[in-house]
């Protein structure tokens, strides 16, 4: 039987391994997860619906989804001019009582260091 011995096989593959053309010969990666029963039967629920082939395309469309769902929540729809207005624009009831906040938090400062002072 001719061809190439698994030696001179192996020979050839750690003298291309170097050159790092794995990922171009489809190099496989795999990963390891743990799930709940209830994933797993879900998983398997899909897979009996003939909607997915395969656990992986399972797991695959479910981290789509979630790629989207925070795509969507880090980019929410602009502000409408109502909406920038009447959460920055002035608003002279709130500024009244973040005044009247203010002022007895000072006056509190002021009564405690006095209160200090005299000790």
């Amino acid at each position: 039987m001719g061809g190439v011995t698994f030696r001179a096989l192996s020979t050839i593959l750690e003298a291309v391994a170097p050159l790092d053309v794995w990922p171009l010969v489809g190099q496989t990666h795999f990963m390891a997860f743990a799930l709940a029963d209830d994933q797993k039967q879900f998983i398997a629920r899909m897979i009996r619906s003939g909607r997915f082939n395969n656990q992986s395309e399972v797991v695959r469309e479910a981290l789509r989804r979630m790629a989207a769902a925070e795509l969507d929540f880090l980019t929410p729809p602009p502000m409408t001019p109502a909406q920038v207005q009447r959460i920055y624009g002035p608003n002279a009831e709130e500024d009244e009582r973040e005044c009247r906040f203010g002022h007895a938090a000072f006056q509190a400062v002021r009564r405690a260091a006095r209160k200090g002072a005299r000790r």
